[in-house]
């Protein structure tokens, strides 16, 4: 069965081991710690841009690392937002040059995430954001580590958000969990053939579980 968490917790307990990791603003200042105080300077700087933000890292086949996150200058809808991509080699002590996987005209593409699948497949899901505040859910794969990406594929035609990973199942299916922008009804949308059509399902509302930007895991 699938356990449900809410989308701190979650990020909470999946990325304690990427905690030193920062993408930051450009124009950041940072600064060390009193003595014996909380940390305030990351160990590794990812990225540095405009507006560098909700960044996701998974682990992949040979202790590689991988990163994706949204880049442009604000918080809020920006036709030249775009979904970036790196990874590291070196347990996240160097990371390549990030560059864009998604960046659609007038678009800003968004809420990125990715997993890497048991054949080895790294897949992303996003959402694109209109100027009138529309969205749709899709994913895009690569084969052959990052170097290259297919063409994207829409979950569904529905005005619908990303922000957890792809979940490879122990069934053979992916799920990925998606929410409705407005009414922020949850969904799981589920595929069979590796990513190329999806089906998609509504997750009932339960106690303590507030439908918006959730995520999931297989507790096996």
């Amino acid at each position: 069965m699938a356990g449900i968490f809410d989308r701190r917790e979650f990020l909470h307990h999946s990325l304690v081991t990427t905690a030193a990791v920062a993408i930051g603003k450009c124009h950041a200042r940072t600064s060390q710690a009193e003595p014996n105080g909380p940390k305030s300077k990351p160990d590794i700087i990812v990225y540095r841009g405009g507006y560098p933000g909700w960044p996701w890292v998974a682990p992949a086949k040979n202790d590689r690392l991988v990163c994706v996150f949204r880049d442009d200058g604000i918080h809020g809808f920006s036709p030249t937002g775009r979904a970036m991509f790196t990874s590291s080699d070196d347990v996240g002590k160097s990371w390549t040059p990030a560059r864009a996987i998604a960046d659609e005209n007038g678009v800003d593409d968004r809420n990125v995430a990715i997993t890497q699948l048991p054949d080895g497949t790294l897949m992303v899901c996003y959402n694109t954001y209109t100027k009138d505040r529309i969205s749709r859910s899709m994913v895009i794969c690569s084969k052959d580590d990052g170097a290259t990406w297919s063409r994207r594929v829409m979950i569904a035609d529905l005005d619908a958000r990303t922000r957890g990973a792809p979940l490879a199942l122990s069934s053979g299916d992916i799920l990925v969990p998606i929410y409705h922008a407005r009414g922020r009804d949850s969904i799981a949308a589920l595929s069979s053939d590796g990513g190329k059509t999806w089906k998609v399902v509504s997750v009932p509302d339960v106690e303590q579980f507030g439908c918006d930007e959730w995520t999931v895991l297989e507790v096996l």
